[in-house]
């Protein structure tokens, strides 16, 4: 399979998009959440919610090995949770972590969470955190040693990773595959014609061109994601005049093209959004979804507000491998040349555009988050792009995070909708963070690839799938 970039690292605790194509080969979470949010077993097979929402008891299979050959024991959940918590392995699941306030092992398959509140996104922590070997936490970074369906073979940095099947995988006659091998491409048009040739069985995130080629391409299928998880969004600098300004954040909300970019980056394959959140989440507001209009005489009003009735100019960051990214800087030009702020579009590799952010070295750029299809409460303490923390923005303000806390405070559904709708309002006011547009996350495979699969995120699971004669 080909991936657009080079593998981040392997880190199972990261979640980071780049590294999304061997999570689901390497490790294997808790419990997996179904498309209706509903927790399957997966290393634990079976658990006990506690009434009071306080507390969570799980119990491991017996029998499942790590790579090395190691049985899981309940001392290896618990150094896993311990290394998500802690500030320098820089996971983005850290804030749910810090909701466990103990872990007990009473036995050696029997893990208990107990948490400082009643945590009502519990299950979106155990979703998604992959569970990494302890005794391989040293070097983490350059391989991987989970208990997933594959191991970790080898790994050419900015060539290729290959991975091989695990014969010991506790889910007895999985995988079928004998070995992947996940290719970097820096150029999305290659991946496309790898695939056209059949050198490759599957590409992640082709381009909408390539989509409607394939798409009249016998032997040749297209899946897409669309029930998104995955959102377009570009964060603005509050540390970096005149984005410090909320006039300034809500004129460029309000000056960009939303639809446009939805039809001529992802050729359709997403929905233009201005909440952070899609419509089907039960805290969706349709009202406050309209917040976002593309209207340019309010732009240009808002800036004379700031100060700034002749414009501004700024420079707008984006991947370079990111065909979506880089389309979204030229359409944000066009559109913003219209209120007279002239941007300039800086493309950049992916970790130069990611030490940019991670630096606040930037002025505004192009991002994307993920988890938006799960409880908003992991949404709003887990992406860097919303929790109120360690934010690439600046966006970090008491009243920010009481609205978030107030949102989870309760386990009422009416009451959790009315607070996020608060939020949402408080948001809306002067946004850091501008979500352009759900992305339903998009792969392409040839015919006889069968039963390929992913997880919400829309990370690939290969344990099931095979390749037809």
């Amino acid at each position: 399979m080909t991936h657009p970039g080079d593998i981040r690292d392997f880190d199972g605790h990261g979640l980071w998009l780049r590294s999304w194509p061997i999570m689901g080969q390497i490790y294997n979470t808790l419990l997996r959440l179904d498309p209706k949010l509903d927790p399957q077993p997966e290393l634990a097979e079976s658990w006990k919610l506690a009434e009071d929402g306080r507390s969570i008891t799980l119990q491991l299979r017996k029998g499942v090995k790590w790579h090395g050959g190691r049985e899981l024991t309940a001392e290896d959940v618990t150094a896993n949770v311990a290394r998500v918590q802690e500030p320098a392995t820089a996971s983005q699941l850290r804030p749910l972590a810090q909701e466990i306030a103990a872990v007990e092992t009473p036995e050696r398959h029997t893990v208990i969470l107990t948490y400082k509140r009643p945590h009502l996104a519990v299950f979106d922590l155990l979703d998604s955190m992959q569970l990494v070997d302890p005794e391989a936490f040293g070097d983490v970074k350059t391989r991987g040693v989970g208990t997933g369906p594959f191991k970790f073979a080898a790994w050419d940095p900015g060539n290729l990773v290959r991975l091989v099947r695990n014969p010991e995988y506790w889910r007895s006659g999985y995988p079928l595959l004998d070995e992947i091998v996940v290719q970097a491409a820096n150029d999305p048009e290659s991946m496309a014609v790898a695939l056209e040739a059949k050198a490759v069985h599957l590409i992640e995130q082709p381009t909408h061109q390539a989509v409607a080629r394939f798409r009249n391409s016998p032997g040749l299928e297209v899946v897409a994601v669309e029930q998104w998880g995955l959102a377009q969004d570009m964060i603005m600098n509050l540390r970096r005049p005149p984005f410090d300004k909320p006039d300034v954040r809500q004129a460029i909300n309000h000056a960009v093209n939303r639809q446009r970019f939805v039809d001529i980056a992802l050729g359709g394959l997403g929905i233009a959004a201005c909440l952070p959140i899609p419509q089907s989440s039960w805290a969706y507001d349709p009202e406050l979804a309209r917040a976002c209009e593309f209207d340019v005489e309010k732009s240009r009003q808002l800036l004379a507000q700031a100060g700034l009735p002749d414009g501004f100019q700024a420079t707008f960051l984006a991947r370079g491998n990111s065909q979506p990214q880089v389309q979204l800087g030229q359409i944000l030009q066009a559109d913003l040349a219209r209120i007279n702020v002239r941007i300039r579009v800086e493309t950049l590799e992916d970790a130069v555009h990611e030490q940019a952010l991670s630096s606040q070295n930037f002025d505004f750029a192009a991002h994307e988050y993920g988890r938006a299809n799960k409880d908003p409460d992991t949404l709003f303490r887990t992406t860097s792009a919303w929790r109120s923390t360690n934010t690439y923005s600046g966006f970090e303000f008491p009243e920010y995070q009481q609205r978030i806390d107030a949102a989870s405070a309760t386990a009422d559904r009416a009451q959790r909708t009315r607070a996020y709708r608060d939020l949402f309002s408080y948001i809306l006011q002067g946004p850091a963070t501008l979500t352009v547009a759900g992305r339903y996350f998009t792969f392409a495979h040839l015919a006889s690839v069968r039963d390929f699969a992913y997880n919400l995120n829309g990370m690939e699971l290969l344990e099931r799938t095979w390749i037809a004669d």
